[in-house]
């Protein structure tokens, strides 16, 4: 069992596990050293707004951020044709794209339709990498497995780390990766007034 720090503000709340708990590590099948920082909002008028926010205060200076989808249902060229412009651009030849701003980040996160969306920091080359391996990651279809969307991406935490999921029907943030990397999250998280104020 792994120990986790639980704290509650006016807006939401933070859970940090130090590392993943050993049951969620193996169901959703991560290694036992991944950490975990789940971010809840409690306000459903501003939740994608204000997540986006505090997906864009974690992004490093001199990075990127970018976003794919794991189980789309909506396509990447039905949402560019919506929402692109010069701060959202796709990458060539993967469903993958570059955002710029939080606001540009808010309108990907509210229109672009997936089992879950995955937000992460770097550069295109390493993003690009990150996307393309991810099929040859996975089971062939044929294959039962347990799976999960994540442990394709925590398999690279070496070209980005951490990795950040968002799902539609969650009011909330997971944010997987090291622990240094989730620590610092969590510190910027806690020091900002997104989720106690």
């Amino acid at each position: 069992m792994s120990p986790a720090h639980r704290t509650e503000g006016r807006h939401g709340f933070l859970q940090l596990e130090l590392p993943v708990t050993s049951r969620d590590a193996h169901r959703q099948q991560l290694p036992p050293c991944i950490c975990r920082l789940l971010i809840g909002l409690h306000e459903e008028s501003a939740t994608i707004a204000r997540l986006a926010g505090i997906i864009g205060m974690l992004r490093p200076s001199n990075m990127a951020t970018y976003v794919t989808s794991a189980g789309e249902f909506v396509s990447l060229s039905k949402i560019l044709q919506q929402e692109g412009n010069e701060q959202i651009r796709a990458l060539p030849n993967c469903n993958l794209i570059a955002v710029v701003g939080d606001v540009s980040l808010a309108r990907i996160l509210s229109s672009w339709r997936a089992e879950a969306l995955i937000v992460f920091f770097g550069s295109d080359e390493n993003a690009i990498q990150i996307v393309s391996t991810l099929a040859s990651r996975e089971p062939p279809w044929w294959k039962p497995t347990r799976s999960s969307y994540e442990a394709p991406f925590i398999q690279q935490l070496e070209l980005a780390d951490p990795f950040c999921f968002f799902s539609e029907s969650h009011s909330s943030l997971e944010i997987l990766g090291t622990k240094s990397a989730v620590l610092r999250c969590f510190d910027s998280v806690r020091a900002s007034d997104l989720v106690s104020d």
